[in-house]
């Protein structure tokens, strides 16, 4: 629907089209996820009793070689690290264990040395994640495995963002901001979904957009100079005030459609 492609957006997607060839679905998840986990946990909604903070988990499918799906990412990785230089430690990938994803968002730990309690691990201060998987299909090879705990986390960073194992009790998380951004065939997400993803909550939980090849670019253009700059001056100028927004709500048209569609 072109009112998804509303704002900025829906304004940064036209801008980085004429770079890629990627599908414009595939640009606005991947624009959406991003912004999301840059904002970390500052604005919300509290629909009922439950927040919902701006953390998407974004599943791009696409054919090989004519999906484009690293199309839809690349430009759009590289405006976000103009905007926040210091955000670059933040995106991450190798997601393969619930212990994995939370040591990367961790909490201090303490221990007792010669009867003193003391720092053990200080732990990560920037409790933003965005986790880029290019190759989803390996996750959910993994997550298959019988005791593997990575799907219920993935579903409790969410859900809450408080994390834990009990296996572990040094390894917990308090407030992480967890994005996902996962790159997968449709051969590779028929063959290793089941019905429990479904049931459990855990493939409820992602955007999924189906992507092809938009354009032919023999030689893209290079995403720098005045179009880079000014799509990094919109984002800077709204991110500072979108991180204290604090709680927001509806705007009537938006409310109204979900009413109607409910």
């Amino acid at each position: 629907s072109a009112v998804a492609f509303t704002g900025l957006a829906g304004d940064t997607v036209r801008a980085l089209e004429p770079y890629t060839e990627a599908d414009q679905h595939g640009l606005l998840v991947s624009v959406l996820t991003a912004f999301g986990c840059m904002l970390n946990s500052g604005p919300y909604l509290l629909p009922g009793s439950t927040a919902h903070w701006p953390r998407l988990f974004a599943l791009v499918v696409g054919n090989t070689g004519d999906g484009r799906k690293g199309e839809s990412w690349q430009p759009v990785r590289r405006l976000i690290l103009e905007v926040d230089k210091e955000f670059r430690p933040r995106v991450q990938g190798g997601l393969s264990s619930g212990e994995g994803l939370i040591s990367a968002v961790r909490d201090p730990a303490y221990g007792v040395v010669k009867g003193e309690v003391v720092l053990t691990d200080e732990g990560v201060q920037d409790k933003r994640l965005l986790v880029f998987e290019t190759e989803f299909g390996r996750v959910l090879v993994v997550l298959n495995r019988e005791t593997n705990t990575l799907g219920a986390i993935v579903r409790e960073a969410w859900d809450t963002g408080d994390l834990s194992v009990m296996t572990n009790t040094q390894l917990r998380v308090t407030g992480a901001h967890v994005c996902i951004i996962g790159h997968v065939t449709p051969e590779e997400l028929v063959a290793n979904c089941d019905a429990s993803w479904i049931t459990n909550g855990f493939l409820n939980r992602f955007l999924v957009a189906m992507v092809r090849r938009a354009r032919l670019l023999p030689i893209p253009k290079a995403l720098d100079g005045d179009a880079l700059g000014d799509l990094v001056r919109r984002w800077s100028a709204v991110l500072g005030p979108a991180r204290s927004a604090g709680r927001m709500g509806w705007a009537p048209e938006g409310r109204a459609w979900w009413e109607s569609v409910y």
